[in-house]
Protein backbone atom coordinates (compact mmCIF):
# COMPACT_ATOMS: atom_id res chain seq x y z
CA UNK A 1 0.00 0.00 0.00
CA UNK A 2 1.28 3.47 -0.84
CA UNK A 3 0.89 6.24 1.73
CA UNK A 4 2.00 9.83 2.20
CA UNK A 5 2.66 11.10 5.71
CA UNK A 6 0.84 14.25 6.76
CA UNK A 7 2.79 14.81 9.99
CA UNK A 8 6.25 13.91 11.25
CA UNK A 9 6.22 11.29 13.99
CA UNK A 10 8.23 8.49 15.61
CA UNK A 11 7.19 5.32 13.85
CA UNK A 12 8.20 1.80 12.90
CA UNK A 13 10.99 2.41 10.39
CA UNK A 14 11.12 -1.27 9.42
CA UNK A 15 7.48 -1.38 8.33
CA UNK A 16 7.86 1.89 6.41
CA UNK A 17 11.22 0.82 4.95
CA UNK A 18 12.81 4.02 6.27
CA UNK A 19 16.34 4.40 7.64
CA UNK A 20 15.39 6.20 10.87
CA UNK A 21 12.65 5.99 13.50
CA UNK A 22 11.77 9.68 13.00
CA UNK A 23 9.39 9.75 10.04
CA UNK A 24 9.30 13.11 8.20
CA UNK A 25 6.09 14.81 7.10
CA UNK A 26 4.91 14.83 3.47
CA UNK A 27 6.99 11.80 2.50
CA UNK A 28 5.75 9.12 0.12
CA UNK A 29 6.21 5.50 1.20
CA UNK A 30 5.56 2.65 -1.22
CA UNK A 31 4.83 -0.97 -0.35
CA UNK A 32 3.97 -0.31 3.30
CA UNK A 33 2.48 -3.08 5.44
CA UNK A 34 -1.28 -2.78 4.97
CA UNK A 35 -2.21 -3.05 8.66
CA UNK A 36 0.39 -0.47 9.69
CA UNK A 37 -0.71 1.87 6.90
CA UNK A 38 -4.32 1.67 8.07
CA UNK A 39 -3.22 2.42 11.65
CA UNK A 40 -1.43 5.56 10.48
CA UNK A 41 -4.37 6.61 8.31
CA UNK A 42 -6.77 6.05 11.21
CA UNK A 43 -4.67 8.24 13.50
CA UNK A 44 -4.58 10.99 10.89
CA UNK A 45 -0.82 10.73 10.39
CA UNK A 46 -0.95 9.58 6.77
CA UNK A 47 -3.20 9.29 3.73
CA UNK A 48 -3.47 6.61 1.07
CA UNK A 49 -1.95 7.43 -2.29
CA UNK A 50 -2.79 5.52 -5.44
CA UNK A 51 -2.48 6.05 -9.16
CA UNK A 52 -6.22 5.78 -9.71
CA UNK A 53 -8.80 7.96 -8.08
CA UNK A 54 -11.49 6.13 -6.11
CA UNK A 55 -13.95 8.94 -6.67
CA UNK A 56 -16.18 8.90 -9.71
CA UNK A 57 -15.86 11.73 -12.16
CA UNK A 58 -18.41 14.47 -11.56
CA UNK A 59 -21.53 14.19 -13.67
CA UNK A 60 -22.71 17.01 -15.88
CA UNK A 61 -25.25 19.23 -14.22
CA UNK A 62 -28.71 19.51 -15.71
CA UNK A 63 -29.31 23.06 -16.84
CA UNK A 64 -32.53 24.59 -15.54
CA UNK A 65 -35.14 25.56 -18.07
CA UNK A 66 -36.45 29.14 -17.79
CA UNK A 67 -39.69 27.97 -16.20
CA UNK A 68 -37.71 26.05 -13.54
CA UNK A 69 -35.73 29.07 -12.35
CA UNK A 70 -36.74 30.40 -8.96
CA UNK A 71 -36.74 34.00 -10.14
CA UNK A 72 -39.42 33.32 -12.74
CA UNK A 73 -41.83 31.58 -10.39
CA UNK A 74 -45.28 33.11 -10.53
CA UNK A 75 -46.91 34.04 -7.25
CA UNK A 76 -50.53 33.08 -6.63
CA UNK A 77 -53.03 35.86 -7.09
CA UNK A 78 -53.50 37.88 -3.91
CA UNK A 79 -50.28 36.63 -2.35
CA UNK A 80 -48.53 39.96 -2.74
CA UNK A 81 -49.07 42.25 0.21
CA UNK A 82 -50.62 39.68 2.52
CA UNK A 83 -49.47 39.98 6.09
CA UNK A 84 -48.10 43.47 5.62
CA UNK A 85 -50.20 45.76 7.78
CA UNK A 86 -53.54 44.03 7.23
CA UNK A 87 -55.37 43.15 10.41
CA UNK A 88 -52.43 43.98 12.63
Amino acid sequence: MNIRTLWSFDGDAEKLKHDGARIPAFTLFEGVDKDYAHQLIGKGLAEEVSGESKQAAPKDNKQAKPKENKGNAEKPEGAAGQGEGEGA
